[in-house]
This record gives structure tokens, sequence and C-alpha cells, in this order.
């Protein structure tokens, strides 16, 4: 039996990243998918018993063939995948890969149904907002909550009825796209914190943090359902849009800062692409 084994631990979608990167790179190289991929070590920030695999709680591994056909490229530009110009993935290879092995479990998909009935959720008619800070602003620029609010706007103005879905780990652009949409919905369960440093999951006690990870990839996929998408560079952007299916309506601040360039020496221009 050919098993990966991937071992990476960071944030929750760092882990996604990698384990679809590592799954990708196995497909590539041996010219065919593994016939099991091993996620037991990681998403430990998330568990109480670090020998329990978590995978399933949030995704399921579809009994589905994905014949080998030619490379995947998950990165047209040298960076890493989550840095790239999400117009350029090669949604017609990765997708089929990417459903097998990242399918959210029946679990996730009752949570995202609470949400979406809770909160009224119209994706048709709602443009998601998403922007992830704090922490991650030491591998990528993010632009000020302006440039966020000015493309909100445009879309407001082009469709005047729309609605506006905001997920954030920051307060102060919460805060600030509420003061200008204050009708903006958001998730009173997804806690926020003054910008900082620091990653939100440290102000939720260990024994929360995997139903907190599991309401995060339940609000994530809201997102994704709708119509437009404001967003960043980074992987909860990413998998946010491989969730998605396609780059239709998505307004992509893109960045080319590669992680562990130090600070000093980010490329700090952006656009929206």
């Amino acid at each position: 039996m050919n098993v990966l084994t991937v071992t990476h631990n960071s944030g929750f979608f760092s882990c996604c990243c990698v384990r679809l990167e590592s799954i990708v790179n196995f497909y590539n190289k041996n010219k065919k998918l593994p016939d099991k991929v091993d996620s037991t070590q990681q998403f430990a920030r998330y568990k109480t018993d670090k020998n329990i695999d978590y995978t399933p709680l949030f995704f399921k591994t579809l009994d589905t063939t994905v014949p080998y056909q030619s490379d995947i490229i998950i990165s047209h530009d040298n960076l890493e995948f989550q840095f790239s110009n999400y117009n350029l993935i090669n949604f017609d290879k990765l997708l089929p890969l990417f459903k097998k092995y990242f399918t959210v479990s029946d679990d996730i998909e009752n949570i995202v149904n609470k949400l979406k009935n809770k909160y009224n959720l119209d994706y048709d008619n709602t443009c998601a907002v998403l922007y992830r800070g704090n922490d991650k602003n030491r591998e990528t620029k993010m632009p000020m909550y302006e440039v966020y609010i000015e493309k909100a706007k445009q879309i407001q103005h082009s469709n005047p009825n729309i609605k506006f879905l905001v997920q954030t780990d920051v307060t102060q652009f919460l805060n600030a796209f509420i003061k200008q949409f204050p009708d903006a919905i958001y998730f009173s369960e997804m806690p926020t914190i003054h910008e900082s440093d620091e990653s939100v999951h440290k102000i939720i006690s260990i024994d929360k943090r995997k139903d907190a990870a599991m309401t995060y990839l339940s609000a994530i996929i809201n997102v994704s359902k709708c119509k437009y998408l404001i967003t960043h560079t980074g992987n909860c952007s990413l998998f946010t849009v491989l969730f998605r299916g396609n780059k239709t309506n998505v307004y992509q601040n893109f960045t080319k800062s590669i992680y562990n360039v130090p600070i000093d020496k980010i490329d700090r221009t952006w656009t929206w692409v």
C-alpha cells in the first residue's frame, strides 16, 4: 500500500494547503494517487488527543478514481500555491483530485446549513468579503481596509440590492466595514481580535478548538457559495476559491509575497485580479 503521510502543522487552512500540495506532488511523481493519505499528525492545535485523526471530522475521502493524465501545475509563477494568482488555477485538472480529498463531511454540511438558515443567506444576492488578517501580515501585505470597502461599493453600485457577508478575524476591519454597510451580515460564532501579529485561535481554549475549527470551515463554505467574493492572497482565500470551484466574480487582492521572505523585502505592491 502506498501511504502518503502528511505531518505539517499550523493554522487550519495551512494544514489543508500542505496536504493538497503533498497529494498533487505524489500524483505528479508517481502518476497515480496514493492508496491512503495519513493526516493523523495534522491539525494538532485543535486536538486534545494528538493520536486521533481529525481529518474525517472535516472532510470525506471519496471512493472516486482520478486517472493520471499529466502533471498538475498548481502555481504558474514560482510562488507558494496560496500566494499565486488564482486566475491561473487549472480547475479542470485540479478539481477532481480536490473533490476526492476535500469534500466536506456530513457534520460540516449540517453546520453549513444551520448557518445558512440562521442568517437567512441568499447566496445569489450576496457578496462575501473575506479578510484574514492578524498573523497573516507576517506572510503577505494586507491592503488598507478602505481598499476592500471601495471594491464593495463598486459591486453595490452595479447591484443596488446586494447583501454583504463579512468573514474576518480582525475586530477593526469588521467595525470599519459595518460602519459603511450597516446591514452587513457576519457570523457571531466566529471570534475576532484587535489587530495584532497573533492568531485568533489563541483566545479559544483547547477543549473548544475542534468545534471552532468545524464552525470556521463551515463559515468558509458559506462564503464560497456567494455570488461575489472579495478576498486576498493566502491559504484561507485559496481554499475558498477551490471550494467555489471557479474564479467567476472573485476579486482577489494579489501581491507577490513569499512566505519567509524578510518583512522589509516583501513586494508590497498589490492589484485586484
